[in-house]
């Protein structure tokens, strides 16, 4: 629904892992050992706010994708987010946190994420977005914490009201036991634990239909 440029969104999905033994088995036959999981064991939900007035634009998101799994190293994965943006007509600023706790319901593996970016109008068609944004992930394959930095740079021109140019390059930096960005593992020999870094450049036309 939206009340006075307040938009709320909610989603709520019920998974299909119901009947699965959440322990080991302690026969091959039942009776199990194992205990069965509960019909919403394994469901996911989600709630998004968003708010605009003017210039300013603000946003959050919280979910939970719930597990079935009753694993020592298993737990609900849950993230958070929060964002927001200015319009100062000189430029726009972007602002955003995230946190991420028990990634692929894996307990431990945690993770937290901030973006900052600006956007200045040049010329009646043209924009320059320059964007910065950190990862700090928590049980890192062969470390306790790595951290990963994304630098962006990016031109958008709209051609027409319907197709916009783009070009624009975005450099991410990894720690040892980390491979995020857009390009990863090219050559096939285990950037996920080399930690190596991630080059891309690209140039396209967008066009909406």
């Amino acid at each position: 629904g939206m009340f006075s440029g307040l938009k709320v969104r909610a989603i709520y999905s019920m998974a299909a892992g119901e009947d699965t033994v959440g322990t080991s088995l302690g026969t091959i036959d039942p009776p199990y050992a194992g205990n069965w999981a509960d019909p919403s064991d394994d469901d996911a939900m989600g709630l998004g706010l968003e708010y605009a007035n003017g210039p300013l634009k603000v946003g959050a998101v919280y979910q939970v994708l719930q597990t079935a799994s009753n694993a020592a190293t298993a737990d609900d994965q849950t993230e958070w987010m929060l964002g927001g943006s200015y319009n100062f007509g000189a430029a726009t600023l972007a602002l955003s946190y995230q946190d991420a706790e028990s990634l692929g319901k894996v307990k431990g593996d945690d993770a937290k994420l901030w973006q900052v970016g600006v956007m200045v109008p040049v010329g009646a068609a043209g924009n320059v977005h320059l964007g910065y944004g950190e990862v700090k992930a928590d049980n890192v394959i062969g470390t306790k914490s790595a951290k990963s930095k994304s630098y962006s740079l990016a031109y958008t021109h709209a051609l027409s009201k319907r197709t916009t140019a783009y070009t624009g390059y975005n450099r991410t930096d990894n720690d040892t036991g980390l491979a995020l960005g857009p390009i990863a593992d090219l050559d096939k020999t285990g950037l996920r634990n080399g930690g190596e870094n991630s080059d891309m450049f690209l140039v396209g036309v967008r066009h909406t239909f």
